[in-house]
């Protein structure tokens, strides 16, 4: 039963990706041209600063682990609560949403050009760290479905199970996360900076 209920899981979770990931894809179509021109700027800026090592690494890896951090733990938390699934549900869905947006972007910047490097971006690290928020986003959904009806049919719960192993999977993907951060603040970068000639 709880295999099928996971299958569920996974199938309304892969329609969201899609259709947040379509959408973000094709959001950039109906900005006006100002914004547009803002994340043409932002893209070129980003790119730039890479190139002439203008970051400032441990300030950008404090900010990206404090947010990733901060997001997978808000997932977790949200799963141990009744009402936390819509909010789960807006996290995963603006996480797909933002995927296609990145793609675009670099897409719309550098036209052709821009797919190689929406293409070093998401692979392997966004790819890895979206599995990571499946992941936690499934077992959460799964944890706070049980909660529900454990309350709304007042049956008993292995409380104590359910929590050990839905405490492991927040501590792999939070290592995962974390390996995933340093990657997306010193990986990318570097690699970016090593394929930058295509746009100069």
């Amino acid at each position: 039963m709880d295999k099928i209920k996971k299958n569920k899981i996974i199938v309304f979770l892969i329609v969201i990706t899609a259709v947040a990931f379509i959408f973000g894809t094709f959001f950039i179509t109906i900005l006006n041209n100002s914004d547009k021109q803002l994340v043409k700027t932002y893209i070129e800026t980003f790119l730039n600063d890479i190139y002439k090592n203008e970051i400032n690494y441990i300030d950008v890896l404090k900010n990206t682990l404090s947010s990733n951090i901060f997001i997978i733990i808000l997932i977790w938390l949200l799963g141990i609560s009744i009402i936390g699934t819509p909010i789960i549900v807006i996290i995963y869905f603006f996480k797909a949403f933002s995927l296609g947006f990145t793609i675009s972007s670099f897409i719309f910047t550098y036209k052709t050009k821009g797919i190689i490097f929406s293409l070093l971006y998401i692979f392997p690290n966004e790819i890895v760290k979206y599995l990571c928020y499946t992941l936690i986003i499934i077992n959460a959904l799964n944890v706070s479905k049980k909660l529900t009806l454990s309350v709304l049919k007042k049956e008993n719960l292995n409380f104590n199970r359910i929590i050990n192993r839905y405490f492991k999977i927040l501590v792999i993907c939070l290592i995962t996360i974390i390996i995933t951060s340093l990657y997306e603040v010193y990986g990318i970068p570097f690699i970016f900076n090593k394929f930058y000639f295509l746009i100069k």
